[in-house]
């Protein structure tokens, strides 16, 4: 069973920095997994980490999510995984979405996602939210689902709601699927579409070793870069 992770970013290279770094610690761990890009100019941080970039202009974010796709039909995958490029997932997400992708569901998904504040607002808390029916972050898609759509699962250009269009999109096509409980990271700075003073309001706060404690050595220096 093999996997690919893709994801795109928008300026925001301190971020890409750090999710870089979780992508080594990841390999590190579990052995080499291809990893995509779709950005404007972030070509040389992802080669110095072995990720492959693919240079697009600040199109609709449902245009490079669908070309990193794309890609990632092209390297054979079984499996693709949806993350943002400032959501930072621990090694037992991992463990455990691999653990799942081996027993062939077409889908596996989390409901529970942490927000850490990168930014002095609320700065250096954690908050964790779950959804009543489950995220777009950390989904793994099975590949038979990727070919019922063509590889590619938005046929809109649109910059919002994509967790929702995606999955209205695969949905027809998903028999199977497994939950995973475990741990995802959206690390927030001034640069994001949503303040983490919305997700305080709507998640719990918890201990921000419950994420630091997940993190390489190089991950928690550039995180602590990224708060300056």
């Amino acid at each position: 069973m093999s996997f690919g992770i893709v994801t795109i970013n928008f300026r925001r290279p301190m971020v890409l920095q750090l999710w870089l770094a979780s992508i080594d610690r990841l390999r590190a761990e579990f052995g080499y997994f291809p990893v995509v890009v779709v950005s404007d100019d972030d070509r040389v941080p992802c080669e110095r980490h072995s990720v492959h970039h693919i240079a697009m202009d600040n199109r609709s974010m449902t245009s490079k999510w669908n070309t990193g796709f794309r890609w990632m039909r092209d390297q054979k995958v079984d499996y693709v995984i949806i993350l943002g490029s400032d959501d930072i997932m621990s090694n037992d997400y991992l463990a455990k979405a691999i653990e799942k992708m081996n027993e062939q569901p077409d889908m596996v998904y989390t409901r529970s996602i942490y927000f850490y504040s990168a930014d002095r607002d609320h700065s250096g808390n954690l908050y964790r939210y779950t959804h009543e029916y489950g995220l777009g972050v950390g989904r793994c898609i099975r590949r038979n689902v990727m070919e019922e759509v063509g590889w590619t699962p938005y046929i809109r250009n649109i910059n919002f709601g994509l967790d929702g269009e995606l999955y209205r999109r695969i949905k027809p096509f998903v028999s199977t699927q497994e939950e995973i409980v475990g741990a995802i990271t959206d690390v927030k700075t001034k640069m994001n579409m949503n303040s983490i003073r919305v997700w305080a309001k709507k998640g719990e706060r918890c201990r921000p070793a419950l994420f630091l404690f997940y993190l390489s050595p190089t991950e928690r220096q550039l995180l602590e870069r990224i708060k300056k």
